[in-house]
C-alpha cells in the first residue's frame, strides 16, 4: 500500500494532474492522424530552431502535436441579445455567459468585443477582425497568460495558429505564412524567419462579463460554435488552478514566499520600462473608489479593479504593451524585471 508520507502525496497528486490533463487533450490527438509533433521533443514539431532567441531549455512539447488545438478563424460574433437568448443549460441558470465569466475584452477600430474564456480553453488562439483591424486573442490556461495583438507584421497579415510548443509552460503560436514561432507573452517572434521582430499590442483586458458589459453595453461577442456545446461547458482546468503544482517545467522560477505561482500578475511596459504588478497588491492599492494611478516609463498609468481579479489599465493612446499571466510565467520569461512590492514596502 502506497504510503502518503515524506512528500508522496505531492508526487501522487502531480500524477493525478498530469493523467488528467492527458485526457483533456486526448481528443485532439486522435483526431489529428499524421501530426506534426510527437508532444515531447521540440525537433519533432518541425520549426527551425537554429536561431532560437530563448533558452533551449525552456521550450517543451505540450502533450500536443502541431494544431492540436484548432486555432479559429473570423468567428462570427453575435449581439448581447443573442447570447442571451442561448440555451446553455447546467450553467449559470441556463446562460451561456454569466456576470461572474471571464472573458477578454478587446477594443480596436472603435468597436468592442469580448472573447469567453470558455471557448479560448479549447483553442488557445483566435484570429478575428474588429473595427476593420485584424487581431489575433491568445489565451494559455496553463499560464493563464492573455494577449491581444494586430496581426499586420511586416508588410502582411498573418494567421496564426497552435504551435504544440510551450515556452516555460505558456503558449507558443506559429504564422501559417512563414512558420515563426510566436511567444504572446513576449510579443515577439523567438525561431523562424521572423526571428526578433515585434507584434502591435491591441488595447484589451482580461476581465469578468459583468464588469466588460458595464463598459460597454453595445459589446459583440465571439459566439459558441453550437456543435462543440458540450466540449465548450467542461472546465478542465479547475483542478490544475487549484493547486501550486506546474505541469510543465519551468526555468527560473521565482523564489519570493509572498507570491504564489499562480497569482496572477499584470506586466505593463511603458518607453522601454516594463513591470510586473501583482494582481492583489493593486487591489491593495486601489482602496474602497477601486482606482490606483501611477506611472511608468514617465507616462501615467491607471489600473481600475472590478470583480476579483478583475483589472483594467489605462494609459496613453499607443503606448503601453499590456500582458496577463500567471507569476510563475510573467517570472520565467522577466526574472529581472522589478515587482511592485507589498504596500507599505520600499
Amino acid at each position: 500500500m502506497l504510503r502518503l508520507r515524506e512528500g508522496g502525496w505531492v508526487l501522487l497528486l502531480c500524477a493525478v494532474l498530469m493523467a488528467a490533463i492527458a485526457v483533456w487533450r486526448l481528443p485532439s490527438i486522435l483526431s489529428s492522424p499524421g501530426a506534426v509533433g510527437d508532444g515531447e521533443d521540440p525537433d519533432s514539431y518541425g520549426f527551425d530552431l537554429a536561431a532560437l532567441t530563448v533558452d533551449r531549455g525552456q521550450l517543451t512539447g505540450s502533450g500536443m502535436p502541431r494544431d492540436g488545438l484548432r486555432a479559429l478563424i473570423d468567428p462570427p460574433p453575435s449581439t448581447v441579445a443573442e447570447i442571451d437568448a442561448l440555451s446553455w443549460g447546467g450553467h449559470g441558470h441556463g446562460h451561456f455567459l454569466v456576470p461572474s465569466d471571464r472573458v477578454i475584452g478587446v477594443e480596436a477600430g472603435g468597436e468592442a468585443r469580448a472573447y469567453p474564456l470558455s471557448i479560448l480553453n479549447w483553442h488557445e488562439v483566435a484570429n478575428d477582425t474588429l473595427g476593420g483591424v485584424p487581431i489575433v486573442v491568445t489565451y494559455n490556461p496553463l499560464a493563464e497568460a492573455a494577449a491581444v495583438f494586430d496581426r499586420r507584421q511586416a508588410g502582411a497579415t498573418r494567421t496564426f495558429a497552435f504551435s504544440g510548443l510551450l515556452l516555460a509552460s505558456s503558449l507558443l503560436m506559429y504564422d501559417r505564412e512563414g512558420e515563426t514561432l510566436w511567444s504572446p507573452l513576449l510579443g515577439a517572434g523567438i525561431a523562424g524567419p521572423a526571428v526578433g521582430q515585434e507584434l502591435h499590442p491591441v488595447e484589451y483586458a482580461l476581465i469578468r462579463w459583468g464588469d466588460w458589459l458595464g463598459r460597454h453595453p453595445d459589446t459583440t461577442v465571439m459566439g459558441p460554435d453550437l456543435d462543440l456545446k458540450r466540449v465548450y461547458k467542461r472546465k478542465p482546468y479547475e483542478s490544475y488552478r487549484g493547486s501550486q503544482l506546474l505541469r510543465f517545467p519551468v526555468q527560473p522560477t521565482p523564489d519570493d514566499p509572498s507570491i504564489a505561482l499562480k497569482d496572477p500578475v499584470v506586466g505593463v511596459e511603458i518607453a522601454g520600462e516594463r513591470r510586473g504588478f501583482p494582481v492583489d497588491r493593486i487591489y491593495g492599492r486601489a482602496g474602497e473608489n477601486g482606482r490606483w494611478q501611477t506611472s511608468l516609463g514617465g507616462q501615467p498609468l491607471t489600473f481600475e479593479t472590478g470583480t476579483a481579479p478583475t483589472v483594467f489599465v489605462t494609459a496613453p493612446e499607443g503606448t503601453a504593451r499590456v500582458w496577463y499571466a500567471s507569476w510563475f510565467a510573467w517570472y520565467a520569461l522577466h526574472p529581472d524585471d522589478p515587482v511592485l512590492p507589498e504596500a507599505g514596502d520600499p
